[in-house]
């Protein structure tokens, strides 16, 4: 483990200090959940326990720690890309929605002193996701573009859902659709049953569920050993994570993984067993599961509910549609969230590391731009 300092001054004057860490102590890692539990902008993938989940995918894992008069101010679990030939480098390094920061001002420090660090000189590019909405998001933005940190091919925001769960359940519920308030009694009448997966067995069936549905739509499989490890750091016990299944006559036919924070849980994967439900009568199962995550996280201390996603939408073509089209029957509120934002932390690395994806994303902002998508 290697500990190094780098300081820089808030525009009030206030010093912040950087720390890089490869690993936490029992200390460090109850400070960090402490920080994240009373951050508003606190996203559960930044929680420290997602670290051996990046590993498992073979990624590197640095912690970030800014802190200000000994106190942390911002944390940000960093996961790194190897560089494909240059041995303890890394062509790039992610966020993954962080870091986590309380204020611009402070988030804006927290950025530019870690990029000052010299365990940073030894990354490519460095890309930021934090999880900021609405007006926050359009202040982060203003602070970041002044600071030249680079436009994602996502654009400016990205847009997302938010549903209020803080009501009792059956006020929930009847916000949604009236399709969607039948089929919840239609699944009910069916003797479909909803309960959490705690073991791997059930675990596993969740994922090749999930990987054949990913697969089918063009999208990439996730790999089971990295799963399975989430599964039993995150989901297994049910208290920041959860995976719901529903099942008919014991047989698995949909499941929904989700996780939280203090006060939003997040939808993150959705699968169903086509067959099966059409033996139901091409029953909808989505809504009743969904419901039932919303209580799981009501009774955490959640108040919304992300759906990860969406979009107000009538345009059929879009090849998103029917996903928004069934998440717009469970009444959320369309949101901005800000969208990614990297800068270079080393020229070369970056260069030599990333050739190939960056002609990727050149060719992508010329389309976003053509279509004049990236005002959105």
């Amino acid at each position: 483990m290697r500990l190094y300092y780098v300081d820089h001054r808030l525009l009030s004057g206030t010093l912040m200090d950087i720390e890089c860490l490869s690993d936490l102590e029992p200390e460090q890692a109850a400070e960090w959940d402490a920080f994240l539990a009373a951050s508003p902008s606190h996203h559960p993938r930044q929680d420290h326990r997602f670290a051996q989940t990046e590993r498992q995918d073979g990624a590197h894992v640095m912690f970030v720690l800014g802190r200000i008069d000994g106190a942390l101010a911002g944390v940000g679990l960093l996961s790194m890309t190897p560089h494909p030939f240059l041995k303890s480098s890394y062509r790039d390094a992610i966020f993954l929605s962080g870091p986590i920061c309380n204020d611009v001002e402070t988030m804006i420090a927290f950025l530019t002193a870690a990029l000052a660090h010299p365990d940073f000189s030894r990354i490519g590019r460095v890309r930021i996701t934090p999880y900021w909405l609405e007006d926050d998001a359009k202040a982060l933005h203003d602070a970041l573009e002044q600071q030249d940190w680079s436009l994602s091919s996502d654009g400016i925001f990205r847009s997302t859902g938010l549903i209020d769960i803080s009501a009792e359940p059956d006020v929930i519920m009847a916000r949604f659709s009236k399709s969607a308030r039948r089929e919840v009694r239609r699944a009910e009448r069916a003797g479909v049953t909803v309960r959490p997966i705690t073991d791997e067995a059930g675990a596993v069936d969740f994922l090749h569920s999930l990987n054949r549905l990913r697969t089918g739509r063009g999208l990439f499989a996730l790999a089971e050993k990295s799963f399975l490890q989430s599964f039993e750091d995150i989901y297994k016990t049910g208290d920041m994570g959860m995976l719901l299944g529903a099942f008919s006559d014991a047989n698995f036919i949909s499941g929904l993984l989700m996780y939280r924070s203090m006060h939003t849980a997040h939808g993150r994967h959705f699968t169903t067993e086509t067959a099966a439900l059409s033996a139901l009568k091409n029953l909808r199962i989505s809504p009743l599961l969904w419901l039932e995550g919303m209580k799981w996280a009501r009774s955490k201390g959640c108040e919304f509910l992300d759906v990860e996603g969406y979009v107000e939408t009538t345009d059929s073509s879009d090849k998103k549609y029917n996903i928004y089209k069934y998440k717009s029957e469970l009444a959320p509120k369309a949101v901005i969230r800000i969208g990614e934002r990297s800068k270079t932390a080393n020229r070369f690395l970056h260069l030599t590391g990333n050739g190939s994806q960056l002609a990727k994303a050149a060719a992508r902002r010329k389309y976003r731009v053509f279509k004049g998508l990236d005002n959105e």
